[in-house]
Formats: C-alpha cells, sequence, structure tokens
C-alpha cells in the first residue's frame, strides 16, 4: 500500500488498498460499502460522503447488544442458549 487517495466524495484517506474500475477505495470507505450490500449503485455510493465514524460506531453498538457474542450470551443468565 501507497499513498493512494481514496476517490469517494470528500474522503480525504490517502492510504488505500482497493482499486476498482470507479477508483481507489480506502478500508472505511470498503466497510461501508460492503455494509449497504451488493445492491447499492457504486457511481451513487462514490459521489456520496463517507458516514461520520460515530454513526458507524454507534450502528455497531446497536448491533453488537442485539447479536452479543456467544461467550457474552452465556454469561448473561436468563435466556441463554446454553
Amino acid at each position: 500500500m501507497g499513498v493512494i487517495p481514496c476517490y469517494r466524495a470528500d474522503c480525504d484517506n490517502i492510504m488505500c488498498d482497493r482499486r476498482g474500475s470507479e477508483g481507489n477505495l480506502c478500508w472505511e470507505c470498503f466497510d461501508e460499502l460492503v455494509q449497504r450490500g451488493p445492491d447499492v449503485n457504486i457511481q451513487d455510493f462514490m459521489d456520496t460522503p463517507r458516514r461520520p465514524q460515530e454513526d458507524k460506531i454507534d450502528s455497531y453498538e446497536y448491533w453488537n447488544a442485539r447479536f452479543p457474542l456467544w461467550d457474552d450470551r452465556q454469561q448473561k443468565g436468563p435466556g441463554r442458549l446454553i
């Protein structure tokens, strides 16, 4: 990986290790693209600004609470699967 700018609108990351026909993507933009699924219009995605990191963390914490790791569920008591 070298100093390669992300082609996504308003992304200032210069450490990209993904390249496609639409341009380069940093890992953060690639992660967001993956989360949106395979039906996303890639050009629309590239033209939209990156979500703030705080939004990603909030989303992760929400879904992590709804789908905890197996070890976490075992320790919580009632409703555990084992």
